[in-house]
Protein backbone atom coordinates (compact mmCIF):
# COMPACT_ATOMS: atom_id res chain seq x y z
CA UNK A 1 0.00 0.00 0.00
CA UNK A 2 1.50 3.38 -1.07
CA UNK A 3 1.48 6.11 1.53
CA UNK A 4 0.71 9.50 0.68
CA UNK A 5 3.62 11.54 0.02
CA UNK A 6 3.17 15.49 1.80
CA UNK A 7 4.56 18.41 -0.28
CA UNK A 8 6.26 21.18 1.46
CA UNK A 9 6.80 24.65 -0.34
CA UNK A 10 10.06 25.58 -1.09
CA UNK A 11 11.94 28.58 -0.09
CA UNK A 12 12.62 28.96 -3.56
CA UNK A 13 9.26 28.89 -5.00
CA UNK A 14 8.10 31.45 -1.99
CA UNK A 15 10.56 34.03 -3.52
CA UNK A 16 8.49 34.17 -7.06
CA UNK A 17 5.61 35.76 -5.20
CA UNK A 18 7.24 38.66 -3.60
CA UNK A 19 9.22 39.87 -6.83
CA UNK A 20 5.69 39.72 -8.69
CA UNK A 21 4.29 42.13 -5.51
CA UNK A 22 6.98 44.30 -5.46
CA UNK A 23 6.88 44.83 -9.51
CA UNK A 24 2.71 45.46 -9.75
CA UNK A 25 3.67 48.13 -7.12
CA UNK A 26 6.24 49.46 -9.22
CA UNK A 27 4.40 49.56 -11.85
CA UNK A 28 1.41 51.48 -10.32
CA UNK A 29 3.83 54.11 -9.22
CA UNK A 30 4.91 54.48 -12.60
CA UNK A 31 1.42 54.84 -14.07
CA UNK A 32 0.45 57.22 -11.52
CA UNK A 33 3.92 59.43 -12.19
CA UNK A 34 3.08 59.17 -16.37
CA UNK A 35 -1.04 60.13 -15.63
CA UNK A 36 0.39 63.38 -14.34
CA UNK A 37 2.77 64.16 -16.40
CA UNK A 38 0.67 63.75 -19.06
CA UNK A 39 -2.24 66.01 -17.77
CA UNK A 40 0.84 68.42 -16.82
CA UNK A 41 1.60 68.26 -20.52
CA UNK A 42 -1.84 68.46 -21.90
CA UNK A 43 -2.07 71.44 -19.71
CA UNK A 44 1.24 73.06 -20.69
CA UNK A 45 -0.08 72.37 -24.36
CA UNK A 46 -3.52 73.88 -23.61
CA UNK A 47 -1.38 77.30 -22.26
CA UNK A 48 0.67 77.60 -24.63
CA UNK A 49 -2.24 77.21 -27.71
CA UNK A 50 -4.07 80.05 -25.26
CA UNK A 51 -0.75 82.12 -24.90
CA UNK A 52 0.02 81.88 -29.09
CA UNK A 53 -3.91 83.20 -29.82
CA UNK A 54 -4.22 86.04 -27.44
CA UNK A 55 -0.12 86.65 -28.57
CA UNK A 56 -1.71 86.58 -32.20
CA UNK A 57 -4.46 88.46 -31.39
CA UNK A 58 -2.87 91.09 -29.69
CA UNK A 59 -0.34 91.61 -32.35
CA UNK A 60 -3.52 91.92 -34.75
CA UNK A 61 -4.89 94.82 -32.82
CA UNK A 62 -1.87 96.62 -32.55
CA UNK A 63 -1.42 95.87 -36.39
CA UNK A 64 -4.70 97.79 -36.87
CA UNK A 65 -3.60 100.89 -34.17
CA UNK A 66 -0.45 101.56 -36.48
CA UNK A 67 -2.59 100.38 -40.08
CA UNK A 68 -5.29 103.99 -38.71
CA UNK A 69 -2.56 105.75 -37.92
CA UNK A 70 -0.88 105.23 -41.64
CA UNK A 71 -3.95 105.32 -43.44
CA UNK A 72 -4.55 108.72 -41.92
CA UNK A 73 -1.49 110.07 -42.85
CA UNK A 74 -2.13 108.68 -45.94
CA UNK A 75 -3.78 110.16 -49.56
CA UNK A 76 -7.37 109.70 -50.99
CA UNK A 77 -8.49 105.78 -51.54
CA UNK A 78 -10.85 103.79 -52.67
CA UNK A 79 -12.92 101.45 -50.63
CA UNK A 80 -9.85 98.70 -51.17
CA UNK A 81 -8.07 101.40 -49.28
CA UNK A 82 -5.72 101.46 -52.36
CA UNK A 83 -4.63 104.71 -54.07
CA UNK A 84 -7.26 106.49 -56.16
CA UNK A 85 -6.63 110.35 -56.90
CA UNK A 86 -10.51 110.87 -57.21
CA UNK A 87 -11.67 108.78 -54.28
CA UNK A 88 -11.70 110.27 -50.42
CA UNK A 89 -9.39 110.21 -48.04
CA UNK A 90 -9.24 107.71 -44.94
CA UNK A 91 -9.61 111.01 -43.25
CA UNK A 92 -12.69 112.32 -44.84
CA UNK A 93 -14.17 109.16 -44.94
CA UNK A 94 -14.19 108.68 -40.98
CA UNK A 95 -13.29 112.08 -39.81
CA UNK A 96 -15.04 116.14 -39.52
CA UNK A 97 -13.22 118.84 -38.42
CA UNK A 98 -15.51 120.89 -36.59
CA UNK A 99 -16.34 124.22 -38.13
CA UNK A 100 -18.22 127.28 -35.81
CA UNK A 101 -18.88 130.67 -37.86
CA UNK A 102 -16.91 129.04 -41.23
CA UNK A 103 -13.73 128.74 -39.00
CA UNK A 104 -12.37 125.22 -38.26
CA UNK A 105 -11.76 125.15 -34.15
CA UNK A 106 -9.31 122.08 -34.74
CA UNK A 107 -12.49 119.28 -33.20
CA UNK A 108 -12.18 116.18 -34.60
CA UNK A 109 -15.75 114.68 -35.10
CA UNK A 110 -16.89 110.67 -36.19
CA UNK A 111 -17.82 111.71 -40.32
CA UNK A 112 -21.59 111.75 -39.63
CA UNK A 113 -21.59 110.98 -43.57
CA UNK A 114 -20.35 107.56 -42.82
CA UNK A 115 -23.01 105.17 -43.43
CA UNK A 116 -21.04 101.86 -44.23
CA UNK A 117 -19.06 99.32 -41.53
CA UNK A 118 -15.43 100.27 -40.41
CA UNK A 119 -12.31 99.39 -41.99
CA UNK A 120 -11.38 95.63 -41.77
CA UNK A 121 -8.19 94.15 -42.91
CA UNK A 122 -7.67 90.52 -42.90
CA UNK A 123 -3.99 89.00 -42.77
CA UNK A 124 -2.45 85.82 -44.19
CA UNK A 125 1.40 85.77 -44.01
CA UNK A 126 2.55 88.56 -46.18
CA UNK A 127 -0.53 89.29 -47.79
CA UNK A 128 -3.41 91.94 -46.52
CA UNK A 129 -6.47 92.02 -47.64
CA UNK A 130 -8.42 95.10 -46.60
CA UNK A 131 -11.69 97.65 -46.92
CA UNK A 132 -12.17 101.15 -46.54
CA UNK A 133 -16.16 101.41 -47.07
CA UNK A 134 -17.79 104.39 -46.75
CA UNK A 135 -20.98 103.95 -48.07
CA UNK A 136 -21.73 100.57 -48.21
CA UNK A 137 -21.27 97.65 -45.84
CA UNK A 138 -18.18 95.81 -47.26
CA UNK A 139 -15.54 93.36 -45.47
CA UNK A 140 -12.66 91.59 -46.95
CA UNK A 141 -12.83 87.90 -47.82
CA UNK A 142 -11.00 85.28 -46.53
CA UNK A 143 -7.16 85.17 -47.99
CA UNK A 144 -5.52 81.23 -48.97
CA UNK A 145 -6.23 78.67 -46.28
CA UNK A 146 -3.50 79.35 -43.82
CA UNK A 147 -4.23 81.06 -40.30
CA UNK A 148 -5.44 84.41 -40.86
CA UNK A 149 -5.75 86.81 -38.32
CA UNK A 150 -7.75 90.02 -38.17
CA UNK A 151 -8.80 93.39 -37.00
CA UNK A 152 -11.23 96.18 -37.37
CA UNK A 153 -10.75 99.84 -36.47
CA UNK A 154 -13.27 102.44 -35.64
CA UNK A 155 -12.29 106.26 -34.94
CA UNK A 156 -13.77 107.70 -31.65
CA UNK A 157 -14.61 111.48 -30.80
CA UNK A 158 -12.42 111.61 -27.71
CA UNK A 159 -14.52 112.75 -24.63
CA UNK A 160 -13.44 115.28 -23.31
CA UNK A 161 -13.28 116.82 -26.96
CA UNK A 162 -9.55 117.95 -27.17
CA UNK A 163 -8.27 119.67 -30.51
CA UNK A 164 -7.23 117.57 -33.22
CA UNK A 165 -7.35 114.45 -30.78
CA UNK A 166 -9.37 111.24 -31.92
CA UNK A 167 -9.66 107.84 -30.44
CA UNK A 168 -8.48 105.18 -32.14
CA UNK A 169 -9.67 101.96 -31.04
CA UNK A 170 -8.81 98.44 -33.01
CA UNK A 171 -9.60 94.91 -32.29
CA UNK A 172 -7.78 91.70 -33.12
CA UNK A 173 -9.00 88.25 -34.01
CA UNK A 174 -7.39 84.95 -34.76
CA UNK A 175 -9.83 84.54 -37.82
CA UNK A 176 -12.13 86.94 -39.88
CA UNK A 177 -14.72 86.74 -37.73
CA UNK A 178 -17.76 89.45 -39.49
CA UNK A 179 -20.28 88.28 -38.38
CA UNK A 180 -23.15 89.68 -35.33
CA UNK A 181 -21.94 89.29 -32.04
CA UNK A 182 -18.96 87.83 -33.69
CA UNK A 183 -15.03 88.50 -32.59
CA UNK A 184 -15.08 91.90 -34.79
CA UNK A 185 -17.69 93.27 -33.46
CA UNK A 186 -16.82 95.81 -31.82
CA UNK A 187 -19.84 96.60 -30.04
CA UNK A 188 -20.56 93.52 -28.14
CA UNK A 189 -18.67 90.73 -30.10
CA UNK A 190 -17.02 87.27 -28.83
CA UNK A 191 -14.55 85.38 -29.52
CA UNK A 192 -15.58 81.89 -30.59
CA UNK A 193 -14.13 79.01 -28.63
CA UNK A 194 -10.75 78.13 -29.60
CA UNK A 195 -10.08 81.94 -31.16
CA UNK A 196 -8.35 84.77 -29.71
CA UNK A 197 -9.54 87.98 -28.82
CA UNK A 198 -7.78 91.54 -28.10
CA UNK A 199 -8.76 95.33 -28.09
CA UNK A 200 -6.35 97.90 -28.19
CA UNK A 201 -7.11 101.76 -28.01
CA UNK A 202 -5.04 104.72 -28.30
CA UNK A 203 -5.19 108.48 -28.52
CA UNK A 204 -4.02 109.84 -31.86
CA UNK A 205 -3.42 113.86 -31.86
CA UNK A 206 -2.61 115.73 -35.00
CA UNK A 207 0.87 117.42 -34.85
CA UNK A 208 -0.26 120.75 -36.40
CA UNK A 209 2.18 121.67 -40.10
CA UNK A 210 1.52 125.49 -38.90
CA UNK A 211 2.23 125.63 -35.05
CA UNK A 212 2.44 129.07 -34.66
CA UNK A 213 0.95 131.20 -37.56
CA UNK A 214 2.62 134.38 -38.08
CA UNK A 215 0.86 137.23 -37.35
CA UNK A 216 1.88 139.47 -40.60
CA UNK A 217 1.87 138.80 -44.00
CA UNK A 218 5.37 138.98 -44.33
CA UNK A 219 7.65 138.48 -41.86
CA UNK A 220 11.42 138.20 -42.40
CA UNK A 221 14.17 136.98 -39.53
CA UNK A 222 16.22 139.92 -41.43
CA UNK A 223 15.54 142.88 -43.25
CA UNK A 224 12.55 143.41 -46.15
CA UNK A 225 13.98 145.01 -49.09
CA UNK A 226 11.92 145.36 -52.22
CA UNK A 227 13.80 145.87 -55.61
CA UNK A 228 12.42 148.84 -56.38
CA UNK A 229 8.84 151.27 -55.14
CA UNK A 230 5.64 149.83 -55.33
CA UNK A 231 7.15 146.55 -56.22
CA UNK A 232 5.81 144.86 -52.98
CA UNK A 233 2.70 145.77 -51.86
CA UNK A 234 1.10 144.08 -48.41
CA UNK A 235 -2.31 144.17 -47.04
CA UNK A 236 -3.55 142.99 -43.31
CA UNK A 237 -6.73 143.91 -42.51
CA UNK A 238 -7.12 141.35 -39.76
CA UNK A 239 -7.94 143.08 -36.18
CA UNK A 240 -6.41 140.71 -33.82
CA UNK A 241 -2.94 140.45 -35.71
CA UNK A 242 -3.45 144.84 -35.26
CA UNK A 243 -3.57 145.10 -38.90
CA UNK A 244 0.75 144.20 -39.15
CA UNK A 245 1.56 144.09 -42.73
CA UNK A 246 4.95 143.81 -42.47
CA UNK A 247 7.25 142.19 -39.31
CA UNK A 248 11.18 142.25 -39.90
CA UNK A 249 14.01 141.56 -37.56
CA UNK A 250 16.43 143.94 -39.32
CA UNK A 251 15.74 147.23 -41.65
CA UNK A 252 12.27 147.36 -43.38
CA UNK A 253 11.61 150.47 -45.47
CA UNK A 254 7.76 151.99 -45.49
CA UNK A 255 8.74 154.19 -48.04
CA UNK A 256 9.24 151.27 -50.21
CA UNK A 257 6.49 149.03 -49.55
CA UNK A 258 2.75 149.63 -50.32
CA UNK A 259 1.29 148.90 -47.24
CA UNK A 260 -2.14 148.88 -46.33
CA UNK A 261 -3.90 148.30 -42.72
CA UNK A 262 -6.63 148.47 -41.04
CA UNK A 263 -9.19 151.60 -41.90
CA UNK A 264 -7.79 154.48 -40.56
CA UNK A 265 -3.90 153.01 -39.49
CA UNK A 266 -1.54 154.88 -41.87
CA UNK A 267 0.43 152.22 -44.28
CA UNK A 268 3.34 153.09 -43.25
CA UNK A 269 2.60 152.63 -39.89
CA UNK A 270 1.74 148.51 -40.18
CA UNK A 271 5.15 147.95 -40.95
CA UNK A 272 7.60 147.18 -38.02
CA UNK A 273 11.35 147.00 -38.59
CA UNK A 274 14.04 146.08 -36.04
CA UNK A 275 11.30 143.60 -34.24
CA UNK A 276 13.17 142.29 -30.65
CA UNK A 277 11.27 139.13 -30.91
CA UNK A 278 12.46 138.38 -34.32
CA UNK A 279 16.62 139.97 -33.48
CA UNK A 280 16.93 137.81 -31.23
CA UNK A 281 16.72 134.96 -33.00
CA UNK A 282 19.89 135.79 -34.17
CA UNK A 283 21.82 135.77 -31.02
CA UNK A 284 23.06 131.92 -30.82
CA UNK A 285 22.95 130.44 -27.75
CA UNK A 286 26.38 128.52 -26.63
CA UNK A 287 25.53 124.79 -27.09
CA UNK A 288 21.74 125.78 -28.66
CA UNK A 289 20.11 125.80 -31.90
CA UNK A 290 21.29 128.31 -34.57
CA UNK A 291 19.44 131.29 -35.43
CA UNK A 292 17.72 129.63 -38.86
CA UNK A 293 17.00 126.62 -36.72
CA UNK A 294 15.10 128.58 -34.13
CA UNK A 295 13.09 130.57 -36.62
CA UNK A 296 12.18 127.21 -37.93
CA UNK A 297 10.99 126.31 -34.89
CA UNK A 298 9.42 128.81 -33.89
CA UNK A 299 7.31 129.10 -37.00
CA UNK A 300 6.70 124.85 -36.90
CA UNK A 301 7.58 123.69 -33.07
CA UNK A 302 9.85 121.52 -34.01
CA UNK A 303 13.34 121.21 -35.53
CA UNK A 304 13.69 121.08 -39.34
CA UNK A 305 14.81 117.30 -39.87
CA UNK A 306 11.97 116.11 -37.04
CA UNK A 307 9.27 118.30 -39.12
CA UNK A 308 10.85 117.15 -42.87
CA UNK A 309 10.39 113.56 -41.78
CA UNK A 310 6.89 113.36 -40.79
CA UNK A 311 4.76 111.32 -42.15
CA UNK A 312 2.11 113.92 -43.07
CA UNK A 313 4.50 115.70 -45.56
CA UNK A 314 4.73 115.04 -48.55
CA UNK A 315 8.18 115.89 -50.88
CA UNK A 316 8.41 117.94 -54.22
CA UNK A 317 9.86 116.54 -56.33
CA UNK A 318 9.98 113.14 -56.03
CA UNK A 319 12.92 111.33 -55.86
CA UNK A 320 14.25 110.88 -58.48
CA UNK A 321 12.56 113.52 -60.28
CA UNK A 322 14.28 117.23 -61.62
CA UNK A 323 13.04 119.91 -60.46
CA UNK A 324 9.79 120.97 -58.95
CA UNK A 325 6.84 122.46 -60.67
CA UNK A 326 3.12 124.00 -59.92
CA UNK A 327 2.18 120.90 -61.49
CA UNK A 328 3.67 118.75 -59.37
CA UNK A 329 2.70 121.08 -56.17
CA UNK A 330 -1.52 120.89 -57.06
CA UNK A 331 -1.07 116.85 -58.08
CA UNK A 332 0.16 116.15 -54.56
CA UNK A 333 -2.56 118.54 -52.78
CA UNK A 334 -5.25 117.16 -55.22
CA UNK A 335 -4.22 113.29 -54.39
CA UNK A 336 -3.31 114.26 -50.56
CA UNK A 337 -5.48 116.67 -48.57
CA UNK A 338 -4.39 118.05 -45.31
CA UNK A 339 -0.46 117.46 -46.48
CA UNK A 340 2.71 119.52 -46.25
CA UNK A 341 4.33 120.32 -49.20
CA UNK A 342 8.59 120.36 -48.66
CA UNK A 343 10.29 121.80 -51.78
CA UNK A 344 13.41 120.77 -52.13
CA UNK A 345 15.42 123.28 -53.56
CA UNK A 346 14.75 127.02 -55.98
CA UNK A 347 11.31 126.94 -56.68
CA UNK A 348 9.34 128.43 -60.33
CA UNK A 349 6.07 128.76 -60.77
CA UNK A 350 4.00 128.93 -63.93
CA UNK A 351 0.20 128.41 -62.38
CA UNK A 352 -1.76 128.79 -59.70
CA UNK A 353 -1.29 126.54 -56.74
CA UNK A 354 -3.75 126.04 -53.80
CA UNK A 355 -7.47 127.29 -53.38
CA UNK A 356 -9.73 128.25 -50.24
CA UNK A 357 -10.97 125.18 -49.91
CA UNK A 358 -7.21 123.24 -50.57
CA UNK A 359 -4.63 126.09 -49.44
CA UNK A 360 -1.01 124.89 -49.82
CA UNK A 361 1.24 124.64 -47.22
CA UNK A 362 4.98 125.20 -48.73
CA UNK A 363 8.19 125.12 -47.35
CA UNK A 364 10.83 125.91 -49.98
CA UNK A 365 14.02 124.55 -48.73
CA UNK A 366 15.70 126.94 -51.14
CA UNK A 367 16.98 130.76 -51.67
CA UNK A 368 14.83 131.97 -55.12
CA UNK A 369 10.91 131.67 -55.72
CA UNK A 370 10.56 132.88 -59.19
CA UNK A 371 6.88 134.02 -60.29
CA UNK A 372 5.68 133.98 -63.91
CA UNK A 373 2.98 136.75 -64.49
CA UNK A 374 -0.55 136.13 -62.76
CA UNK A 375 0.36 133.32 -60.59
CA UNK A 376 -1.59 133.40 -57.50
CA UNK A 377 -0.37 131.68 -54.43
CA UNK A 378 -2.82 130.62 -52.05
CA UNK A 379 -1.79 129.75 -48.59
CA UNK A 380 1.72 129.44 -46.49
CA UNK A 381 4.95 130.24 -48.00
CA UNK A 382 8.31 129.54 -45.64
CA UNK A 383 11.42 130.20 -47.58
CA UNK A 384 14.55 128.96 -46.26
CA UNK A 385 17.36 130.97 -47.92
CA UNK A 386 18.94 127.73 -48.69
CA UNK A 387 22.06 125.59 -46.68
CA UNK A 388 24.23 128.74 -46.21
CA UNK A 389 21.49 130.98 -44.72
CA UNK A 390 21.82 132.91 -47.94
CA UNK A 391 19.15 136.19 -47.94
CA UNK A 392 15.83 135.18 -50.13
CA UNK A 393 15.17 135.99 -53.38
CA UNK A 394 11.70 136.02 -54.66
CA UNK A 395 11.97 136.75 -58.98
CA UNK A 396 8.78 139.34 -60.53
CA UNK A 397 7.28 139.08 -63.68
CA UNK A 398 6.89 142.70 -65.83
CA UNK A 399 3.35 141.77 -64.20
CA UNK A 400 1.31 141.19 -60.68
CA UNK A 401 1.26 138.54 -59.36
CA UNK A 402 -0.08 137.90 -55.25
CA UNK A 403 -0.02 135.24 -52.56
CA UNK A 404 -3.17 134.97 -50.23
CA UNK A 405 -2.24 133.70 -46.56
CA UNK A 406 1.17 134.29 -45.30
CA UNK A 407 4.74 134.82 -46.88
CA UNK A 408 7.65 133.89 -44.32
CA UNK A 409 11.94 134.46 -45.21
CA UNK A 410 14.46 132.66 -42.92
CA UNK A 411 16.85 135.47 -43.81
CA UNK A 412 16.61 138.23 -45.42
CA UNK A 413 13.98 138.91 -47.85
CA UNK A 414 14.86 140.76 -51.38
CA UNK A 415 12.19 141.40 -54.59
CA UNK A 416 13.76 141.50 -58.09
CA UNK A 417 11.62 143.62 -60.76
CA UNK A 418 11.38 142.43 -64.56
CA UNK A 419 10.26 145.96 -65.43
CA UNK A 420 7.37 148.55 -64.04
CA UNK A 421 4.63 146.80 -63.43
CA UNK A 422 6.19 143.96 -61.54
CA UNK A 423 4.03 143.80 -58.55
CA UNK A 424 3.95 141.11 -55.93
CA UNK A 425 0.89 141.65 -53.54
CA UNK A 426 0.59 139.64 -50.23
CA UNK A 427 -2.67 139.94 -48.46
CA UNK A 428 -2.74 137.94 -44.81
CA UNK A 429 -5.84 135.81 -44.61
CA UNK A 430 -6.70 134.63 -41.40
CA UNK A 431 -8.92 131.75 -42.46
CA UNK A 432 -6.49 130.65 -44.46
CA UNK A 433 -3.68 130.25 -41.82
CA UNK A 434 -6.43 128.47 -39.53
CA UNK A 435 -7.28 126.23 -41.78
CA UNK A 436 -3.76 124.97 -41.93
CA UNK A 437 -2.99 125.66 -38.32
CA UNK A 438 -5.92 122.69 -37.77
CA UNK A 439 -6.46 120.84 -39.90
CA UNK A 440 -3.02 120.23 -41.82
CA UNK A 441 -0.17 118.27 -40.06
CA UNK A 442 0.76 114.61 -39.11
CA UNK A 443 -1.45 111.99 -36.57
CA UNK A 444 0.72 110.77 -34.03
CA UNK A 445 0.00 108.38 -30.92
CA UNK A 446 -0.11 110.29 -27.85
CA UNK A 447 1.94 108.94 -24.90
CA UNK A 448 0.67 107.18 -22.09
CA UNK A 449 -2.95 106.59 -23.45
CA UNK A 450 -2.43 102.76 -24.64
CA UNK A 451 -4.79 100.78 -23.07
CA UNK A 452 -5.93 97.33 -23.85
CA UNK A 453 -9.59 97.77 -22.04
CA UNK A 454 -12.56 99.58 -22.71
Amino acid sequence: MNRPQHVRNSPRRQQGLATLVVVMVLFFIVSLVAAYTSRNMIFEQKTSANQYRSTQAMAAAESGVDWALAMLNGGRIDDDCDFDAAARSFRERYLDFEVVAGRETGALLVNPDHTGNLPTCVIEGTTMTCKCPFDANLDPAAVGAGPQSAFRVRLLQNNPTRPGVVRVRARGCTRLDVANDGCLDLDHGRAATGDGLAEVTVLAALRSGLATPPSAAVTARQNVTPGALGALRVINRDPQTNGITVDAGGVAVPALILAESLPGTPGELSVVGSDNALSALETVVAGGLSADERMFVSQFGMSRQTYAQQPGLRSCPTPPAGNCTAADINALLAQNPGRIVWVAGNLSLDADVGTPAAPALLVIDGDTLTLSAGVHITGYVYLTGGLAANPVTINLPDASTDITGALVSENSLVTVSAGGASQLTVTYDPAVLNTLRTTYGSFVRVPGTWRDWN
